[in-house]
């Protein structure tokens, strides 16, 4: 939902200035300005060990972010001007990247940092604290976040609509079409489940799970948007599989829990009579 609205959203220069002037002093903090590297990883094992081994070795010969990028063909890509406590744009899903940048000295490169189906290394070249940008240098940044703050409103409005509209009586899937909202239906899933484009399925399954067929969910408020949930049907458990699965689960459990319980009884008594293993020097004669 958010992805669609913000496309709708326009903001003016007289709004960034204003976002600028009355958020200086939040504005005002540490900065840092960074170049990086992406280097794809193959899906295929030996090819993905041999190019981790190969960008390790990289490193660990001391070589420049300039040598490494000619090594592996890859471009060298600037961040520009990022505030150090917020989460990387490029790569806002990776939370300890923020930690990783932070340990950083002027010139240095990181260690080699995990995402999807890429590796990443980064160089600090600036570091600035206690820093007040231009606004010239962070008039996109601004601008984004106007747009979030915006696009989060406009949802809000829209879906409160629809929602209000759905309780008086219209029908699920026009009340969407006239907030010009995306209506979607799902095959049957569970808890554990993907659903393909709902990122959030999990979550959705557990406010749908407490409705009865064919009611209609308060709003439901998520990371990635806001969403009206109506539960169309309920599939019962499948008694006989649950059973057979139940039963497998438990047997597994009692040979662990046997296990566990014999191990630990045997490394006591060991320790107690204070024996020794010494099947390595056992010799056998053929």
């Amino acid at each position: 939902l958010y992805a669609q609205l913000s496309k709708e959203i326009q903001v003016t220069d007289s709004e960034i200035q204003d976002y600028y002037h009355r958020n200086e002093k939040e504005l005002k903090k540490t900065y840092i300005d960074l170049d990086y590297l992406k280097i794809a990883l193959p899906a295929e094992e030996s090819e993905l060990k041999e190019k981790l081994n190969k960008l390790s070795s990289q490193l660990q010969q001391g070589k420049d972010l300039n040598l490494i990028a000619q090594e592996f063909a890859q471009p060298i890509n600037k961040t520009g001007l990022c505030a150090q406590d917020e989460p990387l744009p490029i790569l806002p899903e990776v939370k300890r990247l923020t930690q990783v940048l932070s340990q950083l000295k002027e010139g240095q490169l990181s260690q080699i940092v995990y995402a999807e189906d890429a590796a990443y290394i980064f160089l600090l070249r600036e570091k600035k604290e206690s820093y007040l940008p231009l606004l010239s240098e962070i008039k996109d940044k601004i601008k984004e976040k106007i747009i979030q703050t915006k696009t989060k409103e406009l949802a809000q409005t829209k879906i409160n609509a629809a929602l209000n509209a759905i309780k008086g009586g219209l029908d699920f899937a026009r009340a969407a079409k006239e907030a010009g909202l995306i209506f979607k239906s799902t095959p049957y899933f569970g808890i554990k489940d993907k659903v393909e484009d709902m990122p959030e399925a999990g979550l959705l399954f557990n406010y749908a799970f407490k409705l009865d067929k064919d009611k209609v969910s308060d709003l439901v408020t998520t990371p990635e948007g806001l969403y009206i949930v109506r539960l169309k049907d309920r599939q019962p458990i499948d008694e006989e599989k649950f059973a057979k699965e139940k039963e497998e689960f438990t047997k597994t459990l009692m040979l662990l829990e046997r296990e566990y319980v014999f191990n630990t009884l045997f490394q006591k008594l060991k320790a107690q009579a204070n024996l020794k293993d010494n099947t390595q020097n056992l010799k056998i004669q053929p």
